[in-house]
């Protein structure tokens, strides 16, 4: 008597990967950090400074792509907005309007 053949089953499909950014909370305690021992201006050169780093790495980015270029990318865009953050609660902490 033969033996029947096993049916092959197609694996379910995955789901795609969603990357995730960080969460608020771990933003604001970051950004805390960061305003800690600075001031405003301290604050404003770096959020100038991490805007051009940010900018920079796009430029690379796009010129050569790849997963290290988009790492470094995504490290710009999270640490800018960590400076933003901390010099919006700082601004907001003291009072002062943003310029």
């Amino acid at each position: 008597m033969p033996r029947k053949r096993p049916q092959y089953r197609r694996p379910p499909p995955r789901p795609a990967f969603v990357r995730q950014g960080p969460s608020d909370e771990s933003l604001d305690f970051a950004a805390s950090r960061l305003a800690q021992g600075a001031t405003i201006e301290d604050l404003r050169l770096l959020v100038t400074q991490r805007r051009e780093l940010r900018d920079n790495e796009d430029r690379n980015a796009n010129a050569q792509p790849g997963p290290e270029a988009l790492g470094r990318f995504r490290n710009a865009v999270l640490y800018l907005a960590e400076a933003e953050r901390a010099l919006a609660l700082l601004e907001k902490a003291t009072g002062q309007p943003a310029l």
